[in-house]
């Protein structure tokens, strides 16, 4: 006669270890996307932080700025702009007295008051003609430049990415009336700066394609090949940037280095170029997923590096 054999009760039950390792890796998640958030809210704010200090020292170098009386604040608000503005008197000579500040959502906001006539003035990324009397041109970080004077405010887009259809219809969709300037006499008269002649302005462009370039190398050594699905990172760049910017920024140097002139043909074949090879580096890094070393941090990192364009574009 067999004798039935009973399971001996064991602290290690399967189906226990099971629920355990589900409830633990559910609330690992949690803590990877929150913590992942939080970095991309800081990288964000930094990115703010970068571009006001790139335009204010490129309005402190601009020739088109001498006779303008600057006072740049920093981090503050339409109150403390518009009650400096108010208060500085105009020094004898410069008839402009312009007060620049950035917040949290953007790059910079210009307090304007023109005792002159019409005239043009460097902001930075663009050179606006300014109207006499008081004036607030702010900034947006998607292209975006809102004109507001006497209670009446002008909104355009002046962007030229790849995505800038898509742009437009969506912020139409927040309420931005982009195509003013085809209904109305009254739009905004600038020129858009090249970004070949700015001293500072290319500098942010360079901050955005070789930190990324240095963080993904060095984690793909320090952990796995995994890493290189961040590569990602730049074809959503070039998407969403306008393409000559994001390609000369970086690389300026090297096509001033080689005597070549920054055509159109360059920008193309060049930003073609490595959106194919950080295409290809991408596939790889997917087919390496199951090679994970640190599943917390390279998943983590991965996810920073693919969200991070759309935090520092809107």
């Amino acid at each position: 006669m067999k004798q039935k054999h009973k399971e001996i009760p064991s602290v290690y039950d399967k189906a226990k270890f099971k629920r355990f390792s589900k409830k633990w890796f559910t609330g690992n998640v949690f803590f990877v996307v929150a913590l992942v958030l939080i970095l991309l809210i800081i990288a964000r704010f930094a990115n703010l932080t970068i571009q006001y200090h790139m335009t204010k020292l490129e309005l402190k170098s601009s020739s088109l700025c001498k006779e303008i009386d600057f006072n740049f604040l920093g981090l503050s608000g339409y109150e403390k702009a518009e009650k400096k503005l108010l208060q500085t008197d105009f020094t004898h000579t410069k008839k402009i007295k312009l007060v620049c500040f950035y917040d949290f959502f953007h790059p910079a906001v210009f307090f304007i008051n023109n005792k002159d006539m019409l005239c043009f003035v460097d902001l930075g990324k663009l050179v606006v003609y300014v109207n006499p009397g008081l004036s607030v041109i702010t900034f947006y970080q998607f292209d975006i430049v809102k004109r507001k004077e006497k209670g009446v405010e002008i909104i355009q887009y002046f962007g030229n990415s790849l995505l800038s259809p898509i742009f437009r219809s969506v912020s139409e969709i927040f309420g931005y009336n982009l195509n003013i300037k085809k209904k109305s006499k009254k739009d905004i008269s600038y020129i858009v700066k090249s970004i070949e002649k700015s001293r500072y302005i290319k500098i942010q462009y360079l901050i955005y394609f070789y930190v990324p370039l240095f963080l993904i190398v060095l984690f793909a050594f320090s952990y796995s090949n995994a890493i290189f699905i961040a590569f990602f990172y730049y074809i959503e760049v070039f998407f969403l940037f306008n393409l000559k910017e994001a390609f000369i920024g970086p690389f300026l140097w090297l096509l001033n280095f080689l005597n070549i002139q920054a055509s159109d043909i360059v920008v193309i074949i060049g930003a073609c170029s490595l959106c194919l090879i950080f295409l290809i580096t991408g596939i790889l890094g997917l087919f390496n997923w199951k090679n994970i070393q640190n599943q917390s941090f390279e998943r983590g990192f991965i996810l920073f590096m693919l969200l991070l364009p759309i935090f520092i574009r809107f």
